[in-house]
């Protein structure tokens, strides 16, 4: 999603446009995933590592503790690119 407003735009962006995703990377914000979510739908959410640049246990733990629900968790965390790919 990027940082600040950068983030903002692109959720606004993926909310009206089909085949934009978004991934979760960076966010610096604990309100932004939660937005994303209202905005877009849990669907159009990918987990996002930031490797090689962070840590991917911070980014995990920026879904899990967000105020969404276990099932979108789930979605954000894997459950969406397993689809994507079609694996599932």
């Amino acid at each position: 999603m990027g940082t600040a407003p950068h983030a903002t735009r692109a959720i606004e962006l993926a909310g009206h446009t089909a085949n934009l995703y978004l991934e979760t990377s960076l966010q610096q914000s604990t309100y932004r995933i939660p937005l994303a979510v209202k905005t877009c739908g849990a669907q159009k959410i990918l987990y996002g590592s930031a490797a090689p640049y962070g840590h991917p246990y911070p980014e995990k733990e920026k879904i899990l503790n967000a105020a969404i629900t276990a099932q979108e968790q789930a979605m954000i965390m894997g459950l969406n690119a397993k689809e994507m790919l079609g694996l599932s």
